[in-house]
């Protein structure tokens, strides 16, 4: 049983996953976890090339049989080592059995902790796992009463708390087994976080017979982390991460990690470039039109950001770049056309393939939304974890964190064999010294392309025709539905519902599906 987490909090590029490699005995047991499949692969690879005497296995999605699941085969190559210890203790050779098994972080959380007692398991963790759970839709209220009121009641009017009804533990994982399988997801949001023990979920009444159907959770590693023989996590700034709140909230005691690389910081200071003066940045300020101040439904040429994002990228003259920004923001690249530019999803990190460059755009804010805002504070209440000091786990974790992995895919990340400065055009005036911080190395700055912030129009109410015209928009969507429901038991195909609705095909194979499963 283990209450004290070694910690590896090293710099990124420092040789953390190489010290790993290197550290590890050929007779132990050990798994790994990384927070994506593709460094998994990755870390299965350097395995596999670098220590020929280590018994190495990678279970992921990509190399489960049909019929099964990662989790069940991640627990059978758990058990068979078990077994195959056993067997050797019987025969007097302890310790000769060893072996490396890599997982996803996702499946590591989800294993049962006894089968980690009956073996001393080591467990490795490769970068820091993100453990917030909490997503939203809407939903109508008439939707929700369809396909869940036979499954859950309201406990708490005032707080919109919902529970399952007695007896309803089993149907529930029936339902969300065949939710993912049609991809409903207001089913999926729903039976998953009244199964897991670690979430809640509630419903919140909107205008309009709309609903929010909110699940607040956290991922829980604490059970499978006391049940290991030991513990390592190997990450950047990892004290000023949620997951090294939630953990000392828990308990647990923290040491240094045997594989905590030697690394005298990188060698070459890099070029920020600030955007906006000051600190404010947000998702309202980037949909903001230059001409007049107000607020736009889409990300279009008449935004501010899109001159902004425009002006980032022309900073760098045509040359190799990474252009670090949200999905919203592509029908940018679909107006202008950049063969130097290189989108990277906003979690860039194992992305390594990108060491020849030295250039990035990073067009991130790190605020949430208004819901996510309220189920934040109330995630960190569930935690145990100090309300203000999560939030601001969680900005950094959203925000610096993320700009300084992306800074690093670059040719920053060659270290002593590093031969470009890396040039980084970031949102604001006020990161500078935050992601200086982040990377403990002196920052130069370039501020001939920041200009002050746009100043909003006064926030405006829709009008009254607005709203009707809104009202009007929901009530003909709902009745779409109800017609191509009626026309599917009825027994006309997809195609015939499609152009009969009118609605393209996917939409109506998500209403049957929706349909089918309130039946």
């Amino acid at each position: 049983m283990s209450n004290t987490i070694h910690l590896a909090s090293a710099l990124m590029g420092s040789g953390k996953t190489q010290s790993m490699i290197n550290g590890i005995e050929s007779d132990d047991c050990i798994i790994v976890a990384a927070p994506k499949k593709e460094l998994c692969r990755e870390i299965f690879k350097s395995f596999k090339s670098q220590r020929q005497d280590l018994d190495v296995d990678l279970v992921n999605s990509d190399t489960v049989c049909s019929g099964s699941t990662v989790l069940c085969e991640a627990i059978d190559a758990i058990n068979k080592v078990n077994t195959d210890t056993e067997y050797a203790e019987s025969f007097g050779m302890s310790g000769s059995v060893g072996k490396v098994l890599i997982l996803t972080q996702a499946t590591l959380v989800n294993l049962p902790p006894d089968i980690l007692r009956g073996q001393s398991w080591t467990l490795i963790l490769d970068e820091v796992p993100d453990i917030k759970a909490s997503a939203y839709m809407f939903i109508f209220k008439d939707q929700f009463e369809r396909n869940f009121s036979d499954h859950v009641y309201m406990v708490d009017t005032k707080t919109g708390r919902l529970e399952l009804k007695d007896g309803m533990e089993f149907d529930a994982k029936d339902q969300l087994s065949k939710a993912k399988a049609t991809d409903f997801s207001h089913a999926v949001l729903m039976f998953e976080g009244l199964i897991h023990e670690t979430s809640e979920v509630s419903l919140e009444p909107k205008s309009n017979g709309r609903q929010v159907l909110k699940s607040v959770g956290y991922h829980d590693f604490s059970p499978v982390f006391r049940a290991a023989k030991e513990v390592h996590v190997m990450g950047n700034a990892i004290e000023k991460s949620l997951f090294y709140l939630f953990l000392k909230a828990k308990g647990f005691r923290f040491d240094e990690s045997k594989f905590t690389p030697k690394f005298d910081g990188y060698k070459m200071s890099p070029r920020l470039v600030p955007l906006l003066s000051g600190d404010r940045f947000s998702k309202t300020m980037m949909l903001t039109r230059e001409k007049d101040g107000s607020k736009s439904d889409t990300f279009d040429t008449s935004t501010v950001g899109w001159q902004m994002l425009k002006r980032a990228i022309e900073y760098h003259e045509g040359k190799p770049l990474l252009v670090h920004i949200y999905k919203w923001m592509k029908p940018f690249f679909k107006a202008n056309t950049y063969p130097n530019v290189v989108v990277v999803d906003l979690d860039s990190r194992g992305l390594n393939q990108h060491r020849h460059l030295n250039r990035t755009v990073h067009m991130i804010h790190g605020n949430a939304a208004p819901v996510d805002s309220q189920m934040n504070k109330r995630m960190l209440e569930l935690m145990g974890v100090d309300v203000q000091e999560g939030l601001q786990a969680l900005r950094h974790e959203r925000l610096v964190e993320k700009i300084s992995q992306t800074m690093l895919r670059t040719d920053m990340r060659n270290l002593d064999e590093q031969k470009y400065q890396t040039v980084s055009v970031i949102p604001t005036m006020g990161l500078v010294g935050a992601v200086r911080d982040n990377l403990k190395i002196d920052c130069e700055v370039d501020t001939s392309i920041m200009i002050d912030p746009p100043e909003p129009s006064e926030k405006s109410q829709p009008s009254h025709k607005q709203q009707a015209e809104r009202q009007a928009n929901r009530e003909a969507s709902e009745a779409r539905r109800m017609k191509a429901v009626k026309l599917l038991k009825e027994g006309h195909t997809i195609s015939a519902v499609s152009r009969a609705v009118p609605a393209d095909r996917k939409t109506i194979r998500k209403w049957w599906a929706q349909e089918v499963q309130a039946a």
